[in-house]
């Protein structure tokens, strides 16, 4: 599997650190993001319209999110880090892979804007993180009163996996 990875990107973190949990031996190919520009280079682009890393390859198969690159992951050598043991767990851990968008769009680009000058209203982007990181801490505490330690479950997911990079 090769990863196409900019050290310093909470979203290529996310998968570096899943392949370690389980196991999975990357093949990593740094990305000149900055100031190189290179994720939008015409192989980059090739292989993600979008433009954005990180980018995962295994065999056929690319992939361009981190949340599914997560779910490939644990599908394919970790199941137990899927959380789907009850329909409710489930549920739980594609709410917190959805709510790790908010976090990606918030906090992300709050430090793209103070690390690379990235263009954004430094003040909205702060509020919005400082918001998503009370739910996080909500959503934690609620897990607690349920007597569980984890985001979805009583034991490490996909969605921890998932949220760690931005706490």
């Amino acid at each position: 599997m090769k990863l196409f990875d900019y050290v310093l990107s909470p979203s290529c973190y996310k998968v570096r650190l899943m392949a370690a949990l389980t196991g999975v031996t990357l093949d990593i190919r740094p990305v000149d993001f900055h100031p190189g520009v290179e994720h939008r280079g015409p192989e980059l682009m090739a292989l993600n319209p979008a433009g954005s890393i990180p980018i995962l390859e295994d065999g056929d198969l690319v992939l361009t999110e981190s949340s599914a690159m997560l779910v490939y992951l644990a599908a394919k050598v970790a199941p137990q880090w899927l959380g789907n043991d009850t329909a409710g767990q489930a549920a739980r851990v594609q709410q917190w892979l959805s709510f790790a968008h908010r976090l990606t769009a918030s906090l992300g680009a709050a430090r793209l804007h103070e690390m690379l000058l990235r263009p954004g209203n430094i003040a909205v982007l702060q509020g919005q993180g400082v918001a998503a990181l009370r739910e996080l801490e909500a959503g934690l505490v609620e897990q607690q009163i349920r007597g569980q330690r984890f985001l979805a479950s009583n034991r490490p997911t996909i969605a921890d996996i998932a949220c760690f990079p931005y706490v």
